[in-house]
């Protein structure tokens, strides 16, 4: 197992064992269970996928730059983030925001953003907004299904 995908799995066995992931030192910092309660079952911002996106990226002190869409956000490496393109062995670590690729013939004309909360290979659990449409924030089951890649915090 590389480096990578052990750091990638034991960062989600912390996070699944004690319930609490920091992604920054900064004042402003807070938890993914924390941003978790204060947004569960209630819409953040315009109601899209990227005003959650934002959110929790201010939420750990290094905001992302604004995009229209958010397969936007694939490919890039904004301030304080590190760009991960997705392969069979990936596994985001919880509170990366993975990004879903433009694909319309699979009801994803504009892409889609969540934060990433726990999985494997196979599957995961993201929170999410606008997933399925017109849905408030909430945790929601996935597979890889045109998932690019996904923004680490550094």
């Amino acid at each position: 197992m590389s480096h990578l995908l052990k750091s990638s799995a034991l960062r989600m066995g912390l996070f699944l064992a004690t319930g609490v992931v920091m992604l920054s030192t900064s004042a402003h910092a807070q938890s993914l269970p924390a941003f978790v309660n204060k947004w569960k079952n209630h819409y953040c911002g315009s109601g899209q996928c990227v005003a959650l996106g934002h959110e929790w990226a201010r939420a750990t002190g290094q905001d992302v730059p604004t995009h229209a869409y958010a397969y936007q956000f694939g490919y890039t490496n904004p301030t304080g983030w590190r760009w991960i393109t997705n392969t069979p062995k990936g596994v985001p670590s919880p509170g990366d925001l993975v990004i879903w690729g433009c694909k319309p013939s699979a009801g994803l004309p504009y892409g889609h953003i969540a934060v990433f909360s726990s999985g494997n290979t196979n599957s995961f659990m993201s929170f999410d907004q606008n997933w399925p449409l017109s849905t408030p924030c909430h945790l929601q089951n996935h597979n890889y299904n045109y998932v690019i890649g996904w923004l680490h915090r550094k």
